[in-house]
This record gives C-alpha cells, structure tokens and sequence, in this order.
C-alpha cells in the first residue's frame, strides 16, 4: 500500500496534512487522517496503523481497525492511494 503516485501533499508544522486534489483544489485532513497519510508515506500496514490510532486517541481497537479501513478505502475510491 502506498500512497498514488503525483498526489501531491505537504504536512504543516502541526502535523495537519494538505493533499492536492487538482490543481488550485485542496483538503486538510484532521488529526487522525493526518497519522493516517503519514503513516502511509511512512510504508506501514493497516494493522499497524490501526496501532498508532489507539495508542495516540486512546480508542478502541475495533473502532480504530475500522476508521482506517473505511478512510484507506476512501482515499483508494478518490484515486490516492494504491494498493
């Protein structure tokens, strides 16, 4: 899994990432899709993404395997992630 090749992205100082959808288009991803993205770039699996989402927002497992596997599948429909 890895993110697309030339979706363009920058993480700011406070760890927000923003994605360029197309050009002059972008979204800011919140705290927990920002781990998520970096965590992609970083090459970790979902299982150890789901990991850093329960050891950081201190939430269940379950609910964590399932909020990255819902965003993973969200950004693969929106063409930014390959897998």
């Amino acid at each position: 899994m890895k993110i697309a090749a030339g979706a363009e992205w920058q993480k700011s100082d406070d760890n927000i990432v923003q994605i360029q959808i197309v050009p002059g288009h972008s979204i800011n991803l919140n705290a927990v899709g920002s781990l998520i993205w970096i965590a992609i770039s970083q090459g970790k699996q979902e299982s150890e993404i789901a990991d850093l989402l329960v050891a950081e927002f201190d939430v269940p497992p379950d609910t964590a395997r399932a909020d990255v596997t819902a965003f993973l599948e969200t950004l693969e429909e929106n063409l930014l992630l390959e897998r």
